[in-house]
């Protein structure tokens, strides 16, 4: 079993940097993840990093909801 098996973490400024790293790196153990960010197209990009993250809510299934933040 993966580390963060059927966990749900929160990442904000998912869209690069360390942000984009952890949610790669926590979807590979197994959470499910939601990534939030304020550059759109960043999340996108972090989003397809790992094929099994999404960039729209329905596909949550595949491990990874990307939502753009307010500014």
């Amino acid at each position: 079993m993966k580390r963060l098996q059927d966990k749900v973490a929160v990442i904000t400024g998912g869209g690069s940097g360390i942000g984009a790293a952890t949610a790669v790196l926590f979807v590979q153990e197994g959470a499910r993840v939601v990534v939030v960010g304020r550059n759109e197209e960043k999340l996108r990009k972090t989003a397809r990093l790992r094929g099994r993250l999404c960039h729209r809510s329905s596909d949550w299934g595949t491990g990874c909801l990307a939502l753009k933040a307010g500014t």
